[in-house]
């Protein structure tokens, strides 16, 4: 282990900024450049011979996952101490961390429904059990908490984005960063700024009036960095006003850094760098996955054409520097441990209770176990048959262990003393057995009817009705039986063409493991 009398950045004494500084400027400029992006092998993601991810195959998509889930890290340079840098994602839980294969973590409820809690205390709660399970999986950042708004009810990754109100975003985003950075993990607020849809997020310009800027999509941004001393921020992939957002001046440096006083580093989304000296120049300090732009031939070229300084070069580091230091993640050795699934997982299942939402109640619910012989769960296998959990792409967990939803009623069941028979009826995608379901429905003496969506990164739906013919499957079952009950597990608002038909509507989102 190197000494800090040969390597005084290693001392923990020291201020965080100072250590930073004394470490880059003992950096060769080999080193310094390798310290600016990511390991994984370049790819051509939004290039005029590659389609963008959300128009990949779904194999194609899976094998580009697959290498992120290998590939998030700077790597290290022992010499000088530096640790290997890991990276995950974990908006919703620890996503994609660097290791292979991908750590599982507890897969919480989604953040659209931690929102939906209005308690500050509860997203302390879930950005504890993210911080804690980051720290302990050994990694170094968690990419989130995800504080776009829900400007349009079709957004692909409104799951993983807390609100449409950005007072409420901010709230919820302040604590959830508190908690993960108390564990020593560096927390990035993403995606900044006006990344609210998927559909070509790549290519889409942004023209937005400075009011509307800095009443609805900035403050969420704001919040966090002046009430949760943000450590990182990700640039996202969209122009604004024509510039995209790794080049984008304005937003990066005058608004983030001079106006709000943010201390911290600006990483690049996976492929939204554009060009090197112009996002060293604009605030952006460091690129991901790869080194596509970041690379040693367009540094050295651009320094030497001028259009870079080292001096810029040099900033970028001390800042994510400054923030590790400042997290003691220099001091600290690579030691994953083993999280407490059942713990955490009690923990998940009481936030998910706090942010389930009844929509609709005409005296049916609570229903009183004792009084049912038996209670029919009926739905789509997505939601009926396992765990719903949770949206699609990077931020997808793998989680520690799932409870279906019959497990889950038999549960409960046991724990109220109660003898009601609890089963299962798994309704076909194309609907070919509902009637089968609704002659089961009518034999039960209460129904839940399981029905959703999980939504995805990379794609928009295609509007904001369930998928898979279920409004017609929840109005067939709903004339079935009038003891029926609605449960919706899903990710982002729906339409309920058949909400004058039910008697009680309860909102529980995606849950994730539990």
């Amino acid at each position: 282990m190197p000494s800090t009398a040969d390597l005084p950045w290693l001392n923990p004494a020291l201020p965080a900024r100072e250590r930073a500084q004394l470490l880059v400027a003992a950096m060769s400029l080999e080193q310094k450049i390798a310290q600016l992006h990511g390991s994984m092998a370049t790819i051509d993601i939004y290039g005029f011979d590659a389609a963008a991810f959300g128009e990949m195959s779904p194999e194609e998509q899976e094998q580009l996952l697959a290498q992120l889930r290998i590939q998030r890290h700077v790597v290290g340079i022992d010499e000088l101490g530096i640790p290997r840098f890991r990276i995950t994602n974990g908006p919703v839980g620890v996503g994609m961390g660097d290791g292979h294969p991908s750590p599982p973590a507890t897969a919480l409820p989604m953040t659209i429904g931690l929102a939906a809690g209005f308690d500050a205390n509860l997203a302390h709660d879930y950005g504890d059990i993210i911080g804690s399970e980051t720290a302990t999986l050994g990694q170094h950042v968690l990419e989130g908490p995800g504080l776009c708004l829900h400007r349009t009810p079709i957004a692909g990754r409104n799951f993983e984005y807390f609100s449409e109100d950005p007072y409420l975003t901010g709230v919820m985003g302040v604590e959830v960063t508190k908690a993960i950075q108390a564990h020593g993990v560096i927390a990035m607020a993403k995606h900044f700024v006006v990344n609210d849809q998927e559909f070509e997020r790549f290519r889409a310009n942004v023209e937005i009036d400075e009011q509307t800027l800095r009443e609805l999509y900035l403050l969420p941004f704001e919040m966090v960095v002046k009430d949760a001393d943000l450590a990182a921020i990700m640039s996202s992939y969209n122009r604004i006003r024509g510039t995209y957002a790794t080049e984008n001046r304005y937003t990066l440096t005058d608004v983030l850094r001079r106006e709000w006083g943010f201390e911290g580093y600006v990483q690049s989304d996976f492929w939204s760098c554009r060009s090197c000296a112009a996002s060293l120049s604009a605030g952006m300090d460091h690129e991901m996955p790869d080194g596509k732009w970041l690379n040693e031939d367009n540094v050295k070229a651009a320094l030497h054409d001028t259009s870079l300084e080292i001096e810029t070069v040099n900033r970028a580091l001390i800042r994510r520097y400054t923030q590790m230091f400042r997290l003691g993640q220099f001091d600290r050795p690579y030691a994953p441990g083993v999280i407490d699934a059942d713990a955490h997982g009690a923990v998940s299942r009481r936030i998910g209770q706090q942010c389930a939402v009844l929509l609709h109640n005409d005296g049916l619910l609570p229903l009183d176990a004792h009084a049912l012989g038996s209670i029919l769960i009926v739905g789509q296998a997505p939601f009926t048959a396992m765990a719903c959990n949770g949206g699609g792409g990077s931020s997808k967990v793998t989680p520690l262990y799932t409870v279906a939803p019959l497990d889950g009623f038999r549960d409960v069941l046991a724990g109220l003393g109660a003898g009601t028979e609890a089963s299962t009826f798994i309704v076909d995608d194309d609907l070919a057995n509902l009637a089968d379901a609704v002659e089961a429905a009518r034999g039960a003496d209460a129904v839940v009817v399981l029905a959703g969506i999980v939504a995805s990164e990379g794609a928009d739906l295609v509007t904001p009705s369930l998928p898979w013919r279920q409004d017609e499957m929840i109005e067939a079952l709903l004339a079935a039986n009038p003891e029926t009950v609605v449960v919706l597990k899903d990710s982002t608002p729906i339409l309920m063409p058949w909400i004058e038909q039910a008697r009680a509507v309860l909102e529980a989102w995606n849950q994730g493991s539990e």
